[in-house]
């Protein structure tokens, strides 16, 4: 009688677990669904950097013609 005890015991533990499994893959795919893949972000990259570059260069530009001009 104790073994089967045990036994139910331990299996109650291991649905629980299971349960919690499942509720944590739920969230997983939750989030892949949300996931940019490399072909989505490269447009926004090449934006971004022709952004940045672009005000680089006028900081640079600006900062010769202080030291030619003077």
């Amino acid at each position: 009688m104790h073994d089967q005890t045990e036994v139910i015991e331990r299996l109650a533990r291991l649905e629980e677990a299971a349960k919690s499994a499942s509720e944590k893959l739920d969230k997983l795919d939750a989030k892949w669904i949300e996931y940019v893949s490399q072909h989505e972000f490269k447009p926004v990259r090449i934006i971004a950097y022709g952004l940045s570059g672009s005000v680089m260069i006028a900081v640079l530009s600006a900062v010769l013609q202080q030291v030619l001009v003077q």
